[in-house]
């Protein structure tokens, strides 16, 4: 089991590993690898953020998320092409620049 830690999100996320099967990750991950140019980050995403707003707080690792994704489908970059440090930056800066 690995354990991954950022300031937003702090111990929250297990990955766990199945023995003998590979990782085929989610519908996000298989729209950028499909390479249409389209993923549906605004509407996973992009709502949780915009409750947050709704609501009066703010939801950065989604709002990042969001950009992130969008920008990969335009770009048809393929899935796990950033590196999971320089996302966690991106969603730490994010974070910073809403306080």
């Amino acid at each position: 089991m690995r354990r991954r830690r950022s300031a937003c999100g702090g111990d929250r996320i297990r990955l766990l590993e199945v023995e003998g099967t590979e990782r085929g990750g989610g519908s996000s991950w298989q729209s950028l690898a499909r390479g249409t140019g389209s993923i549906e980050a605004d509407h996973l995403n992009g709502e949780i953020t915009l409750l947050a707003r709704l609501h009066g707080t703010a939801a950065p690792v989604n709002e990042t998320l969001q950009r992130v994704a969008n920008a990969f489908a335009r770009e048809r970059r393929a899935p796990g092409s950033m590196p999971v440090s320089e996302l966690l930056d991106l969603i730490d800066r994010r974070a910073r620049d809403r306080d």
